[in-house]
Formats: C-alpha cells, structure tokens, sequence
C-alpha cells in the first residue's frame, strides 16, 4: 500500500502550481504512517483502522509529519535529503510512541480526507486478482 502511495505522491508533485504542496501533504501524511505504524503494530491495531484515524484526523498527522516532510522536501541534493530523513525519523518513531493522537474526528471540526481510497482501491483489485491466480495454480496442481 504504502509503494502505491509513493507513486501517488509522484505522479501528484507533477500536477502545476499545486503539485509541490500537494507533494508535500503527502509526505507529511507517509511520515506519521511510518512514525505511528510501529506503535500501532505492537498495539495489534489493523490496517483498516489505520487508514481511517489517519484520514479522519488528517490535520493532526499532517502536522506530525510536516516537519520531516519540509526536511526532506527543501534540500536540492537527494543526499541531504536522504540523510536529513535518516537522521529525523527515528526521533519521530519516538516521538509517535509517547503521543496520543485524537481517536475520533469529533475533537476537530475538518471533514475526512480520504487520501488513501484510489492507494486501497488498486491494493484490493490486485490481493484479489492474485488470490484468484493464486487458486487456481492450486487447483491445476492437485
């Protein structure tokens, strides 16, 4: 899911004029899923939910990761951008695992933002194309 919304991203930064904030809300979106993902592994929380506290909370993890996304973002050298980002993620990992980010979208008045539907819609299509694949492989070798 996550290589899926890379790709988004990319083909995001090329739209004129706004593709560079755009690109740059999707990263600082990335940023806290990777920063949370750990917490929210260990808490046993599934992807579903994942997606959908992210979504309906969109300017609390925005801002989470606005920070590291601008880091990574200004440099012109991919090397300093790659550094600035090894350097600040694990102080965000930390961070993420100490924070309590809001549950439900009732501690904010913004509506959802539903970023990752096209990411879930194309993930779906191809777990079920490959599970189709998969079964019937099956099926021919018994």
């Amino acid at each position: 899911m996550e290589f899926l919304f890379i790709f988004q991203d990319m083909i995001v930064s090329f739209i004129p004029v706004v593709g560079t904030p755009l690109s740059v809300f999707h990263l600082a979106i990335l940023y806290s899923l990777y920063s949370f993902e750990y917490k929210w592994i260990y808490q046993g929380m599934r992807v579903e939910k994942r997606v959908s506290m992210i979504q309906k909370n969109w300017s609390y993890f925005f801002g989470f990761g606005l920070p590291l996304s601008l880091l990574t973002v200004l440099p012109h050298s991919l090397i300093t951008s790659v550094c600035m980002f090894a350097m600040g993620f694990p102080v965000f990992i930390i961070t993420a695992t100490v924070t309590h980010p809001p549950e439900t979208a009732s501690e904010q008045r913004l509506p959802e933002v539903p970023i990752f539907r096209t990411v879930i819609f194309l993930t779906n299509k191809f777990l079920v194309k490959t599970q189709r694949v998969s079964s019937s492989y099956s099926y021919t070798r018994s």
